[in-house]
C-alpha cells in the first residue's frame, strides 16, 4: 500500500518537484526538532521510537486479598441481581397465571350459560316442531279418512252398478264370438245336455274328452291318409262335429270374460275338446309330412307345408278348391301311389 501511494504521489508531481513538499510544515518541524532532523539527515538514531513505545506507567500498590474481595463482591452482586430478576419474573408469571385462571373461569361460566340457553331454545323449538307435525298429521289423517270414505262410497256404488249390470247380462242371453262359427241347435236338447253334464267335474270331463278325441284323431288320420294325403285332417268341417254334439251357446259366461267359480258349461267343454282334437290332428299331420319328406327327398316339398296352410275352413262348412301347381300335382300323385302300394302290401 505504501509503495502504491508513494508511486502515485511521485507520478502526480513528476513535472513539478518543488510542489511535492509542504515547505511551511518542513520549516516548522526543523525549528521545533532541529537535533532529530539533523540526526535523521546523517542517518543516525534520533530516539523517537523509544519515546513512542516506552511510556512511564503509574503503578498502584494493592494489599493482599483485595482483588479476591473485589471479585467476590462482584460475584455476589451478580447473583443478587439474578435472584431479583428471577423473583420478579416469578411474580410476573404468578400474576399472569392468576389472570389467565380468572379468564378461563369466566369463559367456562359463559360457555355454561350459553349451553343452557341453547338447550332451552332447542327444546322449545323441538316442542313447537312436534306440535306442528302432530297437527299436520291430524289434518292429513282426517283428509285421508275423508278421502277413504268417499272412495269407499264410490266403490260401493260402482260395485252395486256392476253387480246389477252383470245380473242383467246374465239374464240376457248373448252370443259369443264362437257362436258365429258353430251352428245353433234347439234349446230343449241343450237344457237336457246341461243338466246331464252339470253333475260332472271339469277335470273328469276334460280328461275323458281328451282321451276320446285322441283315439278319434288317430283313427281319423289313418282312415283319411290313403284316400287323399294332400288334404290334412285339420281341415275337417267343425260345424259337422258340433252338429253331432248338438250343443247350444255358452251359458257359464266365460266367453264374455266373466270371472266365475262355477263349472264350465257343455259348450266350453266341447270347445276345449275340439281344440285339443284339432291340435293333435295337426301334430300328426305334420309328423306324417316330415316322414314323407325324408323318404321322398324332394326339392318342391316346401309347398306342402301344413303350418303355412290357413285355418279359415274352421268356421265354414265348404271351401272352394284352388288349382294346384304342377309340382303339387306330381307330389299328390306320388303320395297316392306310395300310399296305395303301402296298403296293398
Amino acid at each position: 500500500m505504501c509503495r502504491r501511494r508513494i508511486s502515485n504521489w511521485l507520478r502526480k508531481f513528476k513535472h513539478d518537484w518543488d510542489a511535492m513538499l509542504n515547505v511551511n510544515l518542513w520549516e516548522a518541524i526543523q525549528q521545533q526538532y532541529p537535533v532529530e532532523v539533523q540526526k535523521r539527515l546523517n542517518d543516525e538514531d534520533d530516539g523517537l521510537e523509544e519515546r513512542i513505545t516506552n511510556h512511564d506507567f503509574n503503578r498502584i500498590e494493592l494489599k493482599e486479598g483485595e482483588i479476591k474481595k473485589e471479585f467476590d463482591d462482584m460475584e455476589m452482586s451478580i447473583y443478587k441481581e439474578r435472584e431479583e430478576k428471577e423473583l420478579q419474573s416469578l411474580e410476573i408469571a404468578k400474576k399472569l397465571q392468576e389472570e389467565e385462571d380468572v379468564k378461563i373461569q369466566k369463559q367456562i361460566s359463559l360457555n355454561e350459560e350459553l349451553t343452557r340457553e341453547d338447550s332451552l331454545l332447542a327444546t322449545s323449538i323441538q316442542e313447537n316442531i312436534m306440535k306442528e307435525l302432530h297437527q299436520e298429521e291430524i289434518v292429513l289423517i282426517q283428509s285421508d279418512l275423508d278421502l277413504a270414505t268417499k272412495l269407499h262410497d264410490q266403490i260401493s256404488t260402482e260395485t252395486k252398478i256392476c253387480i246389477n249390470s252383470l245380473a242383467s247380462k246374465k239374464n240376457q242371453k248373448k252370443k259369443g264370438p264362437l257362436d258365429k262359427i258353430f251352428s245353433k241347435k234347439t234349446e230343449d236338447y241343450s237344457k237336457i245336455r246341461w243338466s246331464s253334464i252339470q253333475n260332472c267335474s271339469l277335470s273328469s270331463t276334460i280328461s275323458s274328452s281328451s282321451t276320446i278325441i285322441s283315439n278319434q284323431s288317430s283313427n281319423a288320420s289313418f282312415s283319411s291318409f290313403p284316400s287323399d294325403p294332400c288334404t290334412s285332417s285339420s281341415t275337417t268341417d267343425v260345424s259337422e262335429i258340433f252338429e253331432d254334439e248338438n250343443l247350444d251357446t255358452c251359458t257359464c259366461g266365460r266367453l264374455q270374460d266373466n270371472l266365475t267359480t262355477n263349472d264350465p258349461c257343455a259348450f266350453c267343454i266341447a270347445q276345449i275338446a275340439l281344440l285339443n282334437k284339432l291340435w293333435t290332428q295337426q301334430q300328426n299331420d305334420f309328423l306324417m309330412a316330415k316322414d314323407l319328406e325324408k323318404k321322398l327327398q324332394m326339392n318342391n316339398f316346401e309347398d306342402y307345408n301344413l303350418r303355412k296352410r290357413s285355418n279359415s275352413t274352421v268356421g265354414f262348412g265348404h271351401k272352394k278348391r284352388r288349382k294346384l301347381s304342377k309340382g303339387q300335382l306330381t307330389l299328390k300323385q306320388v303320395l297316392k301311389d306310395n300310399c296305395n302300394t303301402k296298403f296293398f302290401n
